[in-house]
C-alpha cells in the first residue's frame, strides 16, 4: 500500500470506500519511492492506484489496535 515502516503501530481504522471509479482512479508517475514506475508496479508486482482525497467521516467498519 505504499505506507512506512512501523506507520500503523499505533493501530488504524478500516472503511468501506464506494463510487472509487468517481474518484478518478490513476497510476502515480511519482511520490512514492517504492513505486518502480509506469507499468512496473510495486515490489512483488503489487500495482498502485491513486484516488482523490476522501472525507475520514465515514463510518468506521473495524477499529485495529496493534499490540
Amino acid at each position: 500500500m505504499g505506507l512506512n515502516s512501523g506507520s500503523l503501530n499505533e493501530g488504524f481504522n478500516i472503511r468501506q470506500i464506494e463510487g472509487i471509479t468517481d474518484m478518478r482512479p490513476r497510476s502515480p508517475l511519482e511520490g512514492n519511492d517504492y513505486f518502480l514506475g509506469p507499468r512496473q508496479h510495486l515490489p512483488g508486482g503489487a500495482p498502485e492506484m491513486v484516488i482523490n482525497s476522501i472525507s475520514t467521516s465515514t463510518p468506521i467498519l473495524l477499529k485495529v489496535n496493534v499490540i
